[in-house]
């Protein structure tokens, strides 16, 4: 069915000069929509032009709506000859287009960006847009959230199952008439194909979700794949939901509202479970996918066969029919979520992480434009992934990821999440009985809420049932150490829980939590097709090994015995071959303290002192040695072993994926090795004040204020070949962690979360590592009341810092991230100033109200002259801030005031010094959302507009070989190696 699109565009701002002679520009508009262009009159001799006001209406089915993107370009207008490009600006509709947007319309000031000069002015858009009929199954009502946990407002009916789609295409980049057309072109050309293979890619998993029964894609993450010659590749994955709107949104300081609220929307009333009226779940595929668990705590969230079929003829289609076929296979096959975050209770058993990886050579596609190729590659990792949760008896995958590292022609696949058992039975939101009587229980009983004697099971679970092992003592899947869980003293809980979720709801925990992180960097000879395959898939068990090894030694050394927000990132390039491994280390109550490290009989007696010191700091800096939270409840808070947690009905484990054959390396290692030892004490100590962690919140720092600033942090070294590369290596990180200190000093005290690292190896021993971070300023101990940062750190001198943070003014964020002169308009940056953006996932202090959509944003910068742009650093430094003043005002024309998720999916960084050029290409998402802050004060939340002056400056910087201040004065050990 059609849709209409009226674009009006009324004036522009500090555009740049185009004509010497008078030193100004006529300027005109030209508006591109669907093939169909329109223009504006021209505006001569003016930098400010104004256009009559005048609509331009575009006619368009849904599918071009929601794929195409709307394109600006301002044009300077010459009689004689052509007329000259001063930039673009590119707006998607999907967001406008949904059924369920807060907004039929937007209205500001766009950055105009050239990917050849960057921002060069703005121009002020308003847009409607008007849907004349949508069908209830079509992708326009379905909801795109990137964050890893259920949004704020919404409860949870039904997880439907494990969505996934890519989109394949030739890149423009590699056509034979790019060697004839200008370089603006070219990059035009590959930016507009990028945002129409994100459009297209959204569409299509809001189709899958509309005809599946959802409303919702939760923890959907976007990837690009540049596959070269062979194309682009645009991934996606999220997890298929049905929510529902709450009528009460009952406000929390930790950003999670209680997931058992009875308080529904209208929304709830006319929510269609099943035709029969079933509880949805999921069966089992084949006879070979059985996972052992009981029948109340199964997975049982789909295929929904009946319920798929009988949505899609209601739609009216046969291909609809197939495509519920397609997906009742998938979310019975792959029991998959990407989520991180789940209600208090859901989490029965943590099994473990588990990781899949596979090396694949893209010339080997006998057709690239096809994408069955590479389905076919993933659904191979995916299995693999599926068969390793059976053999820890979990039957759901939680905090499920997927990546990719591309070097020449050879592709790494790598995905990984946690092996958990689930039980959604007391969270799950029940509607009335006069709507759908009998539909949400297992056995086709009528609806009830809740009972009282399964909340208290629950909570008393929640306190150690999700550390007890799922699998069978008598028949456990690999050699595993156990011990009595110190709460209950009944089940058997593991030495050591890794998760790549987050640290479930309710647990006990001890003193505070803290970032840990392993780095393995080896070399690799230099090989071509299928040898340099070969070499690879050799290497990655051992590079596995050493990473896992390193990291259990430094969790070791902090005390702890725990690592959630797990993240496992392995890079291949030319010569190197890296492996990051980064969590937020806790200690859990349930578990055991950790054993002493032991050196080989040969090592010095000093460094056995060292260790034993550095871990006596630990537990006195992190207050481990403090007595528990709850000591009372420990020894009383007994779980009861109901029949599904018996070790009779547990079946044989299976250990290998379809033909391949398993290959077990005994973890268990009572010494540590040299390079292990230099690697631990070579590590800088944080300074005082700074609580680093990798989670989207601390539940031991309560007090966080709302003044959240998104950090940007681009390091790139070159490595010498006569020193050890695994100790360079570790450099990049802990220098990338002093600066992101040393930068964020003026915070103090501060809790810096979300922390994100990317490694690129971008050219022959080449590192670049990308670091992303959110940073709250702690509230002081006393009262909790919100003061203002100057009183707390008035010693610290402007002059000291690297960028000039005033706290009384309000447009030096818009100023310092972007460096030119677009957006010097006093109003401009006062519109600007207010969409605050943070990578986390949870607002601190506030309630989100609104969601506007997901702003993903891949943006090409190119330079011919990076020596008169004073460098490499100052030009990718330019062009991140650029990219954020963009993504801020796409969420300031929605009306919005933050980019919640803030997340560099892609920074590719390609440099021709020799030739004086650089190009860069940066992939960001968000959701774009509005947000009501509160200020505690006595115990009162008081609501109240977010204050101006709490983002004084983004502070997004760039280092390349270069160190700002020196080094730490601890103390320093030399590596053998070197």
């Amino acid at each position: 069915m059609p849709g209409i699109v009226q674009v009006q565009v009324t004036r522009a701002k500090d555009l740049p000069i185009m004509d010497k002679s008078s030193e100004l520009t006529d300027a005109f508009a030209e508006v591109k929509f669907a093939g169909s262009i329109c223009r504006t009159e021209v505006c001569p001799k003016s930098l400010n032009p104004i256009w009559p006001a005048q609509w331009f209406t575009f006619e368009v089915d849904n599918e071009v709506l929601q794929d195409e993107p709307l394109q600006i370009r301002i044009m300077d207008h010459d009689t004689y000859t052509a007329h000259d490009a001063i930039g673009k600006v590119y707006i998607p509709l999907t967001s406008l287009a949904s059924s369920d947007s807060p907004s039929t319309s937007l209205n500001g000031w766009y950055p105009i960006f050239d990917t050849l000069h960057g921002i060069r002015g703005v121009v002020y858009v308003i847009v409607k847009v008007e849907v004349l009929k949508a069908q209830p199954s079509s992708s326009l009502a379905v909801q795109f959230f990137t964050s890893t946990c259920v949004p704020t407002g919404y409860s949870v009916i039904h997880v439907l199952g494990f969505l996934e789609e890519l989109v394949v295409n030739n890149d423009p980049e590699y056509k034979w008439i790019d060697k004839i057309r200008t370089p603006r072109a070219s990059n035009e050309a590959r930016q507009r194909l990028f945002f129409k293979l994100s459009a297209e890619l959204q569409r299509m998993m809001g189709n899958k979700t509309a005809v599946a029964g959802g409303n919702a894609v939760i923890g959907y993450r976007q990837s690009y794949d540049l596959e070269g010659e062979s194309g682009i590749v645009v991934r996606g994955i999220g997890t298929c939901v049905r929510l529902a709107k709450k009528s009460l949104i009952p406000f929390s300081l930790s950003g999670t509202p209680p997931a058992n609220t009875k308080g529904i929307s209208e929304e709830l009333s006319k929510d269609h479970v099943t035709a029969s009226g079933k509880r949805l779940r999921k069966n089992s595929s084949s006879d070979s996918d059985n996972v052992p668990s009981s029948p109340t705590k199964q997975f049982s969230l789909q295929p929904v066969m009946e319920m798929l079929v009988s949505s899609s003829h209601g739609s009216g289609g046969v291909g609809d029919i197939s495509l519920a076929v397609q997906l009742s296979n998938t979310f019975s096959e792959f029991p998959f979520s990407t989520l991180s975050s789940l209600p208090e209770g859901v989490v029965t058993h943590i099994g473990g992480v588990v990781c899949a990886r596979a090396v694949k050579l893209l010339d080997k596609i006998d057709n690239p434009d096809d994408p069955e190729t590479r389905d076919m590659w993933w659904k191979e990792v995916r299995t693999e992934v599926r068969s390793h949760a059976k053999a820890l008896a979990c039957h759901t995958v939680l905090g499920y990821q997927e990546t990719t590292s591309i070097c020449d022609n050879l592709c790494l696949l790598s995905a990984i999440g946690t092996a958990v058992s689930v039980d959604w039975s007391s969270v799950l939101v029940k509607p009335s009985k006069s709507s759908v009587s009998s539909s949400l229980d297992h056995d086709q009983q009528p609806a009830e809420a809740t009972s009282t004697e399964n909340l208290a099971e629950s909570n008393t679970k929640g306190k150690c049932g999700a550390c007890h092992i799922p699998y069978s003592v008598t028949q456990p899947p690999f050699k595993v150490q156990l011990n009595k869980c110190s709460i209950c003293r009944r089940r058997l809980v593991p030495m050591v829980i890794l998760s790549t979720a987050d640290l479930p709801e309710g647990m006990i925990t001890r003193g505070k939590s803290c970032l840990v992180q392993a780095r393995v960097c080896q070399t690799k000879r230099k090989f071509t097709g299928e040898h340099n395959a070969l070499a690879v898939s050799k290497a990655l068990p051992f590079l596995e090994y050493s990473l896992h090894r390193r990291l259990l030694n430094k969790l070791k050394v902090k005390g702890m015995n725990a690592v959630f927000n797990l993240k496992m990132e392995v890079t291949v390039g030319e010569s190197l071959l890296t492996g990051v491994s980064t969590g937020t280390a806790v200690f859990l109550e349930a578990l055991p303290k950790p054993e002493a490290l032991r050196l080989d009989v040969l090592a010095s007696p000093d460094t056995q002192l060292k260790l034993n010191k550095m871990l006596e700091e630990n537990r006195l800096h992190y207050e481990l040695d403090a007595p528990a939270p709850s000591s009372n409840t420990s020894h009383t808070a007994a779980v009861v072993i109901s029949d599904s947690d018996s070790e009779d009905d547990r079946n044989e484990l299976e250990l290998s994926c379809d033909r391949k054959e398993p290959v077990l390396l005994d973890m268990e290692e009572r010494t540590m090795k040299e390079e292990d030892v230099y690697d631990i004490l070579s590590e800088l100590p944080l300074p005082l004040g700074y609580y680093v962690t990798n989670s989207s919140h601390d539940p031991a720092l309560s007090s966080l204020l709302f003044n959240s600033k998104v950090v940007t942090s681009i390091c790139r070294q070159s490595l010498d070949t006569k020193l050890s590369r695994d100790c360079q290596f570790s450099q990049v990180f802990e220098e990338a962690i002093e600066v992101l200190s040393f930068k964020l000093r003026r915070l103090l005290p501060c809790w810096i979360g979300m922390v994100d690292f990317n490694v690129d190896l971008p050219d022959d021993d080449i590192v670049q590592v990308t670091l992303t971070a959110s940073a709250i300023s702690l509230a002081p101990s006393a009262g909790g009341v919100y003061k203002h940062q100057s009183a707390l750190h008035h010693h610290i001198h402007d002059d000291d810092l690297i960028f000039n943070m005033e706290d009384n003014t309000t447009t030096a964020a818009v100023a310092m991230t972007t460096p030119t002169h677009a957006l010097a308009t006093p109003s401009i940056q006062a519109s600007l100033a207010r969409v605050n953006m943070t990578s986390l996932v949870k607002v601190a202090n506030g309630a989100v109200v609104k969601y506007f959509g997901v702003v993903s944003l891949f943006l090409i910068r190119e330079s011919t002259a990076i020596r008169g742009l004073r460098g490499l650093d100052h030009f990718v430094h330019m062009f991140v801030a650029e990219a954020n003043a963009i993504a801020r005002a796409h969420v300031a024309a929605m009306g919005g005031n933050m980019l919640l998720g803030y997340r560099i999916n892609e920074c590719v960084v390609i440099d021709s010094s020799h030739k004086n050029q650089a190009q860069c290409l940066l992939h960001i998402t968000g959701d774009s959302v509005f947000v009501d802050h509160v200020i505690p004060q006595g115990g009162v939340h008081m609501m109240s507009p977010p204050p101006q002056a709490i983002e004084p400056i983004e502070p997004s910087s760039v280092l390349l070989h270069h160190k700002p201040h020196p080094p730490h004065p601890s103390t320093q050990y030399q590596c053998t190696e070197c």
